[in-house]
């Protein structure tokens, strides 16, 4: 048959429209965009979900073009997040297409139908699910604790998290919710960190923001909000409680412990702000049941708006009533949901093999799939329908933005299957949610007035102060990045620099200044520590701010993560334990992305207003209505880098791995610097300043960097040729060259189809999202109207969950930035060398101004 030219290119195109409509794998049920989508274009819409955070949901939303989702925000109206998010939030796309994720069941290592792992499972277990039990990590899912209850009345369900755990305050299993509202004045924390490693931080960081109240903080190891204190004080473990009973004391509430090592001065600052009212008391869940109990009874005392919430999963049962069951065979079918109890738990793995089948729901395989007989792939919570509670109770759906890409099912679906239903996770949660506004909470992402009510159960006595020790303890602490490890193969997290140590791809043994000059250690050096009989051996960083004779060490590496494997020293759920340390020989040197941290009296951040000073050479004016800026306040800046994850995905930035991050060739356009001076610790975000008088324009032989009309510091990449001047010459040292391709095809689905993919031997840097501007311009010009301030909104802008970044146009005086501008705290980085840059600073003023 012959085929002319009319018809062949009628076939070639037939052909290409039925590979381009298997591209969009759109969920097959009805989901339904945000209400008021921001930025939202012809193929891209917003979706409201939820996403967990330790268990429980925050408030998303997710930018979908052509049926992928490429960028994750925070939703401005749910009451969790308030529009901002964290590197989680912003990193969980590398989670979805992460191409080492499970594809389909394995029966031993070798692919299965799920048939086959019903029938066995149906095998096994007696009538009303006798012999089932399920090890979970926290549920606040009501849908899933449904679907539990559905298997039988005989099933036993445990609980294990390696890094939550309810509050102990009070006699009920509960946690504590603190309310940061007007009135609030004084914030006092006790090994507490609600900036950073909390269930609810988006929210409070959002209200301390607003807020500003006097932060005094006693801790034992660095954290976000010891970072932000006006008065800090690091102590030892049972000295920050011994602290709480010295202030305690000072209101009647208990005896002063003798010799307490916390500053009096500390404790007459505290007591007085107190007194004026307006105060509120934090103590952490790494504190004892009785210190707990003190500090909750002394926010009764100043009437501080702290609620004592139901616990959102109280299941009685914990790993250890599962390990009895499986010592007594008790366990016929033993199915984990999620979680890596083997790695976390390395004595479990003994009794696992006592179960006579395991079953691991697992999106990667990790140490706890080795040993267990069936693999079953879970789903992305992009790729799932579902709900969640927020901390506070409030129900969250989650909804998918894509069909599942393997061959994978969400844990209700699971469940499902295993109580003998087959429907979809969609006709489950619809089933769950009979009787509730459905559309209305589906668009909002969440269902309005559904918090749980404060309770007001009896608390507990809090006894006397602990007896002071002398001896060095070693504290077991979250990975700030990849928190107890679950997301080790998440290479944005991985790279992403540590808040306080810079550190990235790796672990250490983080120890202060004294304690290594004890050891005879340095940065780099080989530390074994002992712990009950079991060592391991960690690379040494010193950490200024880490108090004498205690030694911190992050869960989530060891064996083929890299690094030092922290849980194996961990006894039990204690979160420290006595410690012998030795150097033993040998070097590693963990890698950091920055070397320098002091000041020096170098003016890179002020604590004061600027001087003004007169220009000799005048502004240079552009023809454009519009001038784009950024202000950032560090005052309100508390450095958890989600500024800079949310710049890398949406700008598209690679990874380089560990070996070129030593070279310090990592990729970020935004670093949060580092300053230690005095007894203070400041965060400095610093991306490209798009200069006015830009030194890089000056030396680029081609001109491939260039000034556009409305002042932007633009990059031209196809006119680049590499020679680096340009970096050369920027006294900011925030450009980034491209030494080799560092794009991995692997993630070709989240990337931002609006900005280009940067090459080998290209130069790159901050561009001020001008997709975004010009988006913003095109909707502008076809309505005729000029850009709103407010309408651009950065990437980085956009995440920070305490609104240190504004963005706008500096052209308009009345624009957010122009205001903020004009503030007398503003300042120029290294103004001095006249580059004019369009990116300022609000300075943070000392802590008794």
């Amino acid at each position: 048959m012959e085929t002319s030219r009319r018809s062949f290119l009628q076939m070639l195109s037939a052909g290409s429209l039925a590979i381009m409509a298997g591209c969009s794998a759109r969920p097959s049920s009805e989901i339904l965009p945000y209400v008021v989508a921001p930025e939202a274009g012809t193929e891209r819409q917003f979706f409201a979900t939820a996403l967990p955070y330790l268990g429980m949901a925050r408030g998303m939303l997710v930018e979908s073009v052509a049926g992928r989702p490429i960028k994750v925000d925070g939703n401005p109206a749910h009451p969790g997040s308030f529009g901002g998010s964290d590197i989680y939030a912003q990193s969980c796309l590398f989670d979805l297409y992460d191409e080492k994720r499970l594809r389909a069941p394995l029966r031993s290592g070798r692919p299965a139908s799920l048939r086959q792992l019903l029938q066995e499972v149906k095998g096994l277990l007696g009538p009303e699910g006798r012999g089932l039990h399920v090890l979970t990590r926290t549920v606040a899912s009501p849908a899933l604790e449904s679907a539990l209850k559905g298997l039988g009345p005989a099933l036993r369900r445990h609980r294990y998290d390696p890094i939550l755990s309810h509050s102990s305050a009070c006699q009920q299993p509960s946690h504590l919710r603190y309310r940061l509202q007007p009135g609030v004045e004084t914030l006092v924390a006790f090994d507490q960190d609600p900036l950073g490693l909390h269930p609810e931080h988006l929210r409070l960081a959002r209200q301390w923001s607003t807020l500003r109240p006097r932060l005094h903080v006693l801790e034992s190891a660095p954290s976000l909000t010891g970072g932000r204190a006006h008065y800090r004080q690091g102590l030892a473990p049972v000295e920050v409680e011994r602290g709480l009973w010295a202030l305690a004391a000072r209101f009647g509430l208990c005896a002063a412990p003798a010799e307490a090592r916390v500053e009096g001065a500390w404790l007459d600052r505290v007591e007085a702000e107190l007194k004026r009212g307006g105060g509120m008391i934090l103590a952490g869940e790494t504190l004892s049941p009785g210190a707990q109990a003190l500090a909750l009874r002394l926010n009764r005392r100043l009437e501080a708006p702290v609620d004592v919430l139901p616990a959102l999963d109280s299941t009685p049962h914990g790993l250890a009533e599962l390990e009895k069951a499986l010592q007594a065979g008790e366990v016929k079918v033993l199915l984990i949901l999620e979680g890596n109890p083997v790695y976390e738990r390395p004595h479990f793995a003994s009794n696992l093999a006592r179960a006579e089948l395991v079953v691991h729901h697992t999106r990667v395989a990790n140490e706890t799939t080795q040993l267990c007989h069936w693999a079953v792939p879970a789903s992305h919570e992009l790729e799932s329908w579902g709900d969640l509670r927020a901390f506070d109770g409030l129900l969250s759906l989650v909804q998918p933005l894509i069909q599942p890409l393997h061959q994978s099912l969400s844990g209700l679906e699971l469940l499902s299957r295993l109580g003998g239903e087959e429907r979809d996770g969609y006709a489950l949660l619809r089933a769950a949610w009979k009787g509730r506004p459905w559309e209305e909470s589906l668009r909002r992402g969440f269902l309005a007035d559904s918090p749980n009510r404060p309770l007001d159960w009896p608390e507990r006595e809090p006894g006397t102060a602990p007896p002071a020790v002398a001896e060095s303890v070693l504290l077991f602490r979250p990975e700030p990045n990849i928190l107890d490890g679950q997301t080790v193969g998440n290479a944005w997290l991985q790279e992403c620099p540590r808040p306080f140590s810079k550190l990235v791809w790796g672990n250490a043994v983080h120890l202060g200044p004294a304690t290594a000059a004890r050891l005879r250690v340095e940065n780099g050096d080989l530390l074994e520590l002992n712990v009950g009989g079991h060592s391991r051996t960690f690379p040494v960083w010193l950490e200024p701010w880490q108090p004498e004779e205690t030694m911190v060490v992050h869960f989530g590496y060891g064996g083929e993560r890299g690094g030092t494997d922290a849980f194996g020293l961990r006894p039990g759920d204690d979160w420290q334990a006595p410690v012998e340390a030795r150097k033993v020989p040998g070097r590693a040197l963990p890698i950091t992305t920055q070397q320098h941290r002091q000041l020096d009296d170098r003016p890179i951040l002020q604590t004061e207003p600027a001087p003004v000073e007169v220009d000799l050479y005048g502004e240079k004016s552009y023809s454009s209505s519009e001038a784009w800026g950024m202000v950032i306040d560090l005052e309100a800046c508390i450095g958890c880098n989600a500024c800079t994850l949310a710049c890398q995905v949406e700008n598209n930035i690679p990874t380089v791995g560990p070996e070129e991050a030593a070279r310090g060739r990592n990729m970020h356009w935004i670093r949060v610097d580092r300053y230690d001076h005095e007894a203070r610790l400041d965060f400095q975000p610093v991306a490209c300043q798009h200069c006015e008088n830009a030194p890089c324009e000056k030396v680029c032989p081609v001109g491939a960097t260039m000034h556009s009309h409305d002042g932007l510091n633009q990059m031209v990449y196809n006119r680049c040729v590499g020679t680096r001047y340009c970096a050369n010459n920027c006294p900011y040292k925030v450009r980034k060259f491209n030494f080799f391709g560092y794009s991995n095809e692997n993630l070709e689905n989240p990337r931002n189809p609006e900005v280009t993919v940067r090459d080998r031997g290209v130069m790159e840097k901050c561009t001020y999202c001008v997709q975004k501007i010009s988006a913003a311009r095109i909707t502008a010009d076809k309505e005729n109207r000029s850009i709103a301030d407010g309408e651009v909104i950065t990437a980085c802008q956009a995440a920070c969950p305490s609104e240190a970044i504004v963005f706008g146009n500096l052209a308009d005086p009345q624009s957010r930035v122009a205001k903020a501008r004009s503030d007398r705290r503003n300042f120029a980085l290294l103004g001095e060398l006249n580059t004019k840059p369009r990116t300022t600073y609000l300075s943070r003023p000392e802590a008794g101004s």
